[in-house]
């Protein structure tokens, strides 16, 4: 089960990294672009002493701007990120930005994937284990890192302990229906642990899948946000050329 569960995370954290790289490199052209290249480009161009057009106007501007306040800009950056952490630690805080990352389009659903494929998992181990099912959903809203499903595990094990059938006690909006739905199976059946099991295994094709629909979406995008970024500052120096041929 540690095992299972270290690999689930492992996936999830890998499909995070190449994001994250690709970012930093978007931030790292942007920012080589706005202090060594728009700078001898904005020399040139108003060292001839004629209006420039619009665009040009504004990307040095931009330019000037982000080079006289960055200290500012990275400060306030700093600042927004570590009170984002520090708001995070918080239950309240946790609750809210978890559920906020669950709406996120492709990063909710591979998330939603993760969670419940480490959910199933572990419903299956502790159950085919002679665990309670009551002790069971405790246990597994303990393990689960996104609070929006932990505290509805906590609440579930709540409502099975007042009479409730598993199923219904863990119906949530951020729950898939596919998980409610074979669990109450399950119980009718009294399979429950074998079905949790498969279920196991199928979500972890899911999030395989979306690993790489999330990598394959992502590239594209920064590709598409550098190349428009370096398109604009082509398009704005040429316009200046074209004016000062005129």
């Amino acid at each position: 089960h540690l095992e299972k569960k270290a690999a689930l995370r492992s996936q999830m954290i890998n499909a995070m990294i190449y994001p994250a790289i690709v970012v930093l490199a978007a931030i790292g052209v942007a920012i080589f672009m706005v202090v060594k290249i728009i700078p001898k480009f904005a020399d040139f161009l108003l060292g001839q002493g004629k209006p420039l057009p619009p665009s040009t106007q504004s990307l040095i501007d931009i330019s000037a701007y982000i080079r006289e306040n960055g200290l500012y800009i990275l400060g306030g950056i700093i600042l927004f990120i570590a009170l984002i952490l520090i708001f995070y630690q918080t239950k309240r805080g946790r609750l809210w930005l978890d559920y906020l990352f669950l709406r996120v389009p492709v990063i909710g659903y591979v998330l939603t994937t993760g969670s419940m494929g480490q959910t199933t998992w572990s419903l299956s181990t502790l159950l085919a284990s002679g665990v309670t099912v009551f002790n069971s959903l405790k246990v597994t809203g303990d393990l689960i890192a996104n609070r929006v499903f932990s505290d509805q595990m906590h609440r579930a094990s709540g409502k099975v302990l007042e009479g409730r059938d598993m199923a219904s006690s863990l119906q949530h909006p951020r729950i898939p229906i596919l998980v409610t739905q074979m669990i109450a199976v399950g119980e009718r059946t009294g399979s429950l642990d074998r079905i949790l099991q498969e279920m196991g295994l199928y979500y972890e094709q899911l999030l395989d899948t979306a690993i790489k629909r999330l990598t394959s979406l992502i590239e594209p995008a920064m590709i598409l946000v550098m190349g428009s970024m370096v398109g604009f500052v082509y398009y704005a120096f040429f316009q200046a050329l074209f004016s000062l041929a005129a």
